[in-house]
């Protein structure tokens, strides 16, 4: 696994503490991480064992310990989310079928806000009793 190389990573200041804030440019999706998230992301930009990856977190963040099923779960949670590629041929093409299905998925969601509309001076209230009372 490594981190993807067109991730757009800012710095930001929220609630007294670091906080990054990484832009997918394919998928169009914002991730908030924390300092040690994304010195973990930043550990994955060249190829590491999860050992190696918690030998740093608890040297860089002492007193902070981390198991190595945890990290596991947060790299399988940064795979997900589609901010880490395999190194298997085809990661490309899931990364487009994310962002397509995205796309998909903000599209119905637009068309379903025109049944929200309000209407002024029409109650919606007597039909919605007689169709679900």
């Amino acid at each position: 696994m490594r981190s993807r190389g067109d991730l757009h990573i800012v710095e930001v200041a929220f609630a007294g503490e670091g906080t990054y804030v990484v832009q997918d440019p394919v998928a169009g999706e914002s991730f908030h991480l924390s300092t040690a998230e994304h010195a973990l992301l930043a550990t994955l930009r060249q190829p590491t064992s999860l050992r190696a990856m918690q030998r740093q977190l608890e040297s860089q963040f002492a007193p902070r310990r981390i198991s190595i099923s945890q990290l596991q779960q947060f790299v399988n949670r940064l795979y997900d989310q589609g901010l880490v590629v395999s190194e298997a041929p085809g990661q490309g093409a899931e990364l487009r079928t994310r962002g397509n299905n995205l796309a998909r998925r903000e599209r119905r969601a637009g068309l379903l806000q025109v049944l929200s509309l309000r209407l002024g001076g029409f109650d919606g209230g007597p039909l919605i009793d007689r169709l679900y009372g």
